[in-house]
């Protein structure tokens, strides 16, 4: 499912993509959500953005929402983006088991 698509400034898209995604993912089991990426691209005169949740088909929606939630970091290098995200996930209280995805881009190139 295309959870949400942006064009334009995507800067500040970030917080309702991963809202949009939060709530989609809370109506499915955990089981049938296969991944949650994000992706955006920038040219001289323009800026895109899309966020996915790709899930098994014909999954039956859950009645009891879950409560789902996401945190976002933002450095300029992997090793302290991987550092800092593990450090948000146990400041949340995230146990093992339920991470549902954890997903990682550079928007600043080379």
């Amino acid at each position: 499912a295309v959870v949400s698509t942006q064009s334009g400034h995507y800067g500040r898209a970030w917080e309702t993509f991963y809202n949009q995604a939060d709530q989609f993912v809370s109506m499915l089991e955990p089981k049938d959500v296969i991944s949650i990426t994000a992706s955006c691209s920038k040219s001289l005169t323009e800026s895109n953005a899309v966020l996915f949740v790709f899930h098994y088909d014909n999954v039956l929606m859950i009645r009891e929402k879950q409560i789902i939630k996401h945190c976002e970091v933002r450095v300029y290098a992997w090793n302290d983006a991987a550092e800092k995200i593990i450090s948000e996930l146990e400041n949340k209280g995230a146990k093992a088991g339920q991470i549902i995805a954890i997903d990682a881009h550079n928007n600043r190139p080379g």
